[in-house]
């Protein structure tokens, strides 16, 4: 699995792996229980990070780390606009099973992109 921009891909993954335990009380102290999970928000974070192009305001390269953090532009950029895709995808799969996630996995992920690409100009950077 590689991503485009790392960033991103982080951050729509760990918005939708937590979001899937939203609401759930997990009891099996098995790591690999929760893979079915894991496999799902690897899924949907590739499909919403291929459909972000390379993003100069954050990342040196695509699927390249993230910009030194050397002002406070580059880190607010960083921080909020990963955020905001972190936050977003949470929201779309707030307590969905792995398999509903993975059947709406490119849909949703367009949806996913679009709110997170007109949010982005609700955003104030310094």
């Amino acid at each position: 699995m590689a991503y485009l921009n790392n960033i991103y891909g982080n951050a729509a993954f760990v918005g939708a792996y937590s979001a899937m335990f939203d609401g759930r009380s997990p009891l099996s102290a098995t790591a690999t229980d929760y893979l079915p999970q894991k496999t799902a928000a690897l899924a949907i974070a590739v499909a919403v990070d291929a459909l972000i192009l390379f993003d100069a305001l954050v990342s040196t390269g695509a699927g390249i780390t993230q910009l030194a953090i050397t002002t406070n532009t580059i880190a607010a950029n960083e921080q909020f606009r990963a955020g905001l895709l972190q936050s977003i995808t949470y929201a779309v799969f707030s307590g969905r099973s792995p398999a509903s996630t993975l059947a709406a996995s490119a849909v949703t992920a367009a949806a996913i992109f679009a709110i997170w690409t007109e949010g982005l100009l609700g955003l104030v950077t310094p």
